[in-house]
């Protein structure tokens, strides 16, 4: 993001002076941040299934039903559920604006349809936080630490507590 971010301010914005040509701007990147926003959810969304489905592929075989069922499940946790995760990253760790706001989902896309296409999973969430703290430094936006601060707090608990989690039921169903 960072390298994208210095690439975009050097190319557009030394090119689009006046408020005229800024705002002309905004509208072509709100309309690409938009397509490159639907190429990440698609990464995403292929890499996710991936990591949700992997364990039931072992019990019911590569099943496009079962790839299925569990899209319409996140898609139903996006929608019930994801309105509380999407403020937390979206409004409060930076102000994004379109221009930015692409930086960042480019980066995104880019990162999670390389390792998708090589079949690594990688977490969608790091990958989009890292852009958008990225973006913030290079453009010297405020960052809003405590915010990062709680992001990788709970990034760092999570490991250790699904091992337990984990361990604790593998003892009592065995």
């Amino acid at each position: 993001a960072m390298f994208i971010e210095i690439f975009l301010d050097k190319i557009f914005l030394n090119y689009f002076k006046g408020l005229e040509k800024r705002l002309i701007l905004t509208k072509i990147f709100s309309i690409l941040l938009l397509i490159f926003t639907l190429i990440t959810a698609f990464f995403r969304g292929a890499n996710d299934i991936a990591n949700a489905t992997a364990f039931l592929s072992i019990v019911y075989g590569e099943s496009l039903y079962i790839r299925i069922i569990n899209g319409i499940g996140m898609a139903l946790g996006l929608i019930i559920l994801g309105r509380r995760v999407i403020k937390s990253v979206g409004n409060t760790l930076i102000e994004l604006t379109p221009l930015t706001a692409f930086s960042v989902q480019i980066s995104v896309a880019l990162i999670m349809s390389i390792g998708t296409l090589l079949g690594i999973p990688i977490s969608g969430t790091h990958v989009l936080v890292s852009a958008i703290i990225g973006t913030g430094i290079i453009r010297k936006i405020w960052i809003n630490i405590k915010g990062v601060r709680e992001i990788l707090f709970t990034w760092i608990i999570t490991f250790p507590g699904a091992a337990l989690l984990s361990l604790t039921l593998s003892l009592l169903l065995s």
